[in-house]
C-alpha cells in the first residue's frame, strides 16, 4: 500500500465515482427516494480521467489522486466465460412473433452453412428446434407403451379381442382429416401438430365406444345384427356429431388468434375431428357387420303350466 491507501478505499472511490453511492433517502408519502452522492466530473469525462480519482486516505487524512499510487491503463477482457459441456460457448438469439421456429431456421439455414469457422469452432442450432426434437423424442418413446395400454383397456371393456380391434382400427382415421387440416390451412408439421393427432386419437375413440356399446347393447336385447347397427347408428348420429361440431367450432378461435406456436395443432384438431368422426360413423358399422358374429338370442322363459283343477 501506498500513501496509505488501501485496495478498500480505492474500490470505494471508484465505485462512489462511476456508480454513486447511497448515504441517505428521503420519504415523501409512500414512496422512498434515494439520495446518491456521485463526482460527476470523472464519471462524465470517461474513462480517460479514472486516473484523476481522488481516493481518501484514511492513514494520511487527506486526498490523494489515483495516478499517484496505481497506473491506470485500459484493456479489453471478458467479464464472463461461458462454456457448454466445458467447450467455450457464446449463444446468439434470434426471436420471431410472424413466423414460427422452424421456418426462421430455414430462412437462416443457407448463412450458416456458408460460414467459415477457424479451425476448432463450430456452431450448433438449440432453442425451440432442439427442444421439439428431445419432446418428440420423448413422446415416442412412450407411445408403444401408451397405446399397448389403451388396447388392453378397450379389449377389457367389452371383454372382446374382434370389438376392441375394430375400436382400434378407427384410430388411424384421424391421420386423413389431420393431414388434410394441415394442407388448407397451410400448418407446419410439428410438436404441436403431433399433440393434435394424439388428442384426436382419444376423441375418434371415444366416438368409436360409444357407438359399439350401443349396438352390443341391442343385440343382447334381442335386436338382429343388422337392426341393432341401423338402430345405433341412428340413436348415436346427432349426439356424436354434436360434440364433433362443438369441438371443431371451439378450436376456431385458437387458429385465429392462437399465434404460430398453436396453429399447426388447433388445424390438425378442428379438420380432424370433424372428418375423422364422419369417416368413423360411415366406417364403423361396416367393420361390425364384417368382423362380428350375430349374437345368440337370449333364452325365453316359458311359464309352467297351470296344474288341472
Amino acid at each position: 500500500e501506498r500513501q496509505g491507501v488501501s485496495t478498500e478505499d480505492v474500490t470505494n472511490a471508484l465505485f462512489t465515482t462511476l456508480n454513486g453511492q447511497q448515504i441517505t433517502s428521503l420519504r415523501e408519502s409512500e414512496f422512498e427516494i434515494p439520495v446518491v452522492v456521485q463526482s460527476g466530473e470523472a464519471s462524465s469525462e470517461g474513462l480517460a480521467a479514472i486516473a484523476s480519482v481522488e481516493v481518501w486516505s484514511s492513514s494520511g487524512n487527506r486526498f490523494v489522486q489515483l495516478a499517484e499510487i496505481a497506473d491506470v491503463t485500459t484493456m479489453w477482457e471478458f467479464p464472463l466465460i461461458n462454456r457448454r459441456n466445458l467447450q467455450r460457448t457464446f449463444t446468439v438469439e434470434g426471436r420471431s412473433s410472424v413466423i414460427s421456429s422452424a421456418d426462421l431456421l430455414q430462412i437462416l439455414q443457407p448463412t450458416l452453412d456458408s460460414l467459415e469457422l477457424p479451425p476448432g469452432a463450430r456452431y450448433e442450432i438449440a432453442g425451440e428446434p432442439h427442444q421439439q426434437a428431445q419432446a418428440n423424442q420423448r413422446l415416442f418413446a412412450n407411445l408403444p407403451l401408451a397405446l399397448g395400454v389403451m388396447a388392453l383397456l378397450v379389449i377389457g371393456q367389452f371383454n372382446s379381442i374382434r370389438r376392441g380391434g375394430i375400436i382400434l382400427m378407427t384410430i388411424p382415421l384421424v391421420i386423413i382429416g389431420g393431414v388434410v387440416g394441415l394442407i388448407v390451412l397451410d400448418a407446419k408439421f410439428g410438436f404441436m401438430a403431433i399433440l393434435g393427432f394424439v388428442s384426436l386419437g382419444g376423441i375418434i375413440l371415444n366416438h368409436s365406444i360409444i357407438l359399439i356399446d350401443r349396438i352390443s347393447i341391442l343385440e343382447k336385447d334381442g335386436r338382429p345384427k343388422r337392426d341393432a347397427i341401423m338402430l345405433a347408428a341412428l340413436s348415436r348420429l346427432r349426439p356424436i356429431l354434436m360434440t364433433a361440431l362443438a369441438t371443431g367450432l371451439g378450436i376456431v378461435p385458437l387458429i385465429l388468434f392462437g399465434g404460430p406456436l398453436f396453429y399447426g395443432m388447433a388445424s390438425t384438431i378442428a379438420f380432424g375431428v370433424l372428418l375423422g368422426t364422419v369417416l368413423t360413423l360411415g366406417l364403423m358399422p361396416v367393420l361390425y357387420s364384417l368382423f362380428i358374429p350375430q349374437q345368440p338370442k337370449p333364452a325365453e322363459t316359458s311359464e309352467p303350466a297351470e296344474s288341472a283343477a
